[in-house]
């Protein structure tokens, strides 16, 4: 079955529909974004950060379909209640009020049909303590984002890493992802 949706910049996205059985052989309903279109899932208290973050991935060259929610715990929410609509990748404000990302990627870990997501965490300040604690748990990246720069920066190489196919955990060295250029060698 065929759906279109219409994104916010007046492009159609035809968004297929197909049904699956999943371990548990319960029959779900999937929908398949086009193979170039990237599905991201932002959870982001802060407006002017969401702001930038939608600004970034519009100048960046990626088709993507953006989906924002407010805090970890609305993330959380939300994924359970449209299993259907699965991200290929999840970005997570380490500081959010009601659930932080640290807890939220515990939980994503944990699920069975979340944990293959990746997920990458951010925030203004960190800690080698909090970083450790993030490796440990299962984050894909984590990155310090002080300016739009920085921000978009961070977004671009994961979505080249992602596009590539290669957006594997990495090392312990390099999980922390350096912004100090756009190479994506140097991840």
């Amino acid at each position: 079955m065929l759906i279109t949706f219409f994104y916010s910049n007046s492009i159609i996205y035809k968004v297929y529909l197909t049904l699956s059985v999943t371990s548990l052989n319960k029959p779900i309903l999937k929908i398949q974004f086009p193979y170039d279109t990237f599905h991201i899932l932002l959870a982001e208290d802060d407006s002017d950060d969401q702001h930038f973050f939608a600004k970034a991935l519009q100048s960046l060259p990626f088709k993507t379909w953006l989906t924002t929610k407010e805090d970890g715990a609305e993330l959380m929410a939300y994924i359970k209640s449209f299993p259907a609509i699965m991200p290929d990748v999840i970005f997570l404000d380490y500081n959010m009020p009601r659930k932080n990302g640290a807890d939220c990627l515990i939980e994503i870990k944990a699920d069975p049909l979340l944990k293959d997501i990746p997920v990458i965490l951010y925030s203004t300040s960190f800690s080698d303590y909090v970083t450790e604690v993030l490796f440990k748990n299962g984050a894909h990246y984590f990155f310090r984002k002080e300016t739009y720069l920085e921000l978009r920066t961070a977004i671009n190489n994961i979505l080249q890493l992602l596009e590539a196919g290669e957006l594997g955990r990495p090392t312990r060295d390099h999980f922390m992802l350096s912004l100090l250029d756009d190479k994506i060698g140097q991840l």
